[in-house]
């Protein structure tokens, strides 16, 4: 009587992705072996020689962006380069999409001033915090006047808002409806807090620093990452 001889299995690891199964797909340049997930259609190795490669390194570089650690500091402690950090933190932040808002709450809305490369190039954070949820819902970085603010505004009214509580700012008067709107100080209590949160976490908005952003591309793609990741 013959047997039959044992099937043996091209499967040897499990993907980096989504823990599937992974084969042989032939080599990289170096002669490293390369490997598919015939799920995710991934291609991957087993072992890489740089951290980049890394599947975890988006979670690190998450984490690592929400306790203030700077781009070159990030850099260090991954080793990988500045410019690989850069290209990672603005991949990241694209993929980070908008909260889903609730209908009917209290908002507050508040600025914050920063500056770009330099003093002179001044840039204002204005965002809305929901009292309820303690979350920023929305947020834009330009300038403190009616055309930058309106469409911010108008994403907020849409939700009927209970209050919508701001600081004496004119353009408010003029955009938000005065049924719903409070100037009142004790009304801005927990966004003036968030101010300090915010200073505190992220180096680049502290005061009397020498860190600061260079791009106002990269200051909004580390606020998406800070406020909604």
């Amino acid at each position: 009587m013959r047997f039959s001889e044992p099937h043996v299995s091209t499967y040897l690891m499990k993907c980096k992705y989504c823990n599937k199964r992974c084969h042989k797909c032939g080599r990289q340049a170096n002669g490293t072996q390369k490997y598919r997930c015939k799920s995710c259609l991934k291609y991957q190795q087993e072992v890489y020689s740089s951290q980049i490669y890394n599947p975890s390194v988006n979670t690190k570089i998450i984490a690592l962006v929400k306790e203030g650690v700077g781009i070159r500091g990030i850099g260090r402690l991954l080793f990988i380069s500045k410019t690989t950090v850069l290209k990672r933190v603005r991949q990241i932040a694209s993929g980070i999409k908008r909260p889903v808002r609730a209908y009917g709450k209290t908002f507050e809305i508040d600025e914050m001033w920063t500056f770009c490369r330099n003093k002179k190039n001044e840039q204002w954070i204005t965002y809305i915090f929901d009292r309820a949820s303690k979350t920023v819902v929305d947020f834009i970085v330009g300038r403190r006047n009616t055309e930058s603010l309106r469409p911010m505004i108008s994403r907020v009214l849409q939700l009927s808002p209970t209050l919508v509580a701001t600081d004496g700012l004119r353009v408010y008067k003029s955009i938000i409806p005065n049924q719903i709107h409070s100037i009142q100080p004790y009304q801005t209590l927990r966004r003036e807090r968030n101010n300090l949160n915010l200073r505190i976490h992220l180096k680049r908005l502290s005061r009397k620093t020498i860190n600061f952003t260079k791009s106002v591309s990269m200051l909004k793609s580390i606020l998406k990452i800070y406020f909604w990741s």
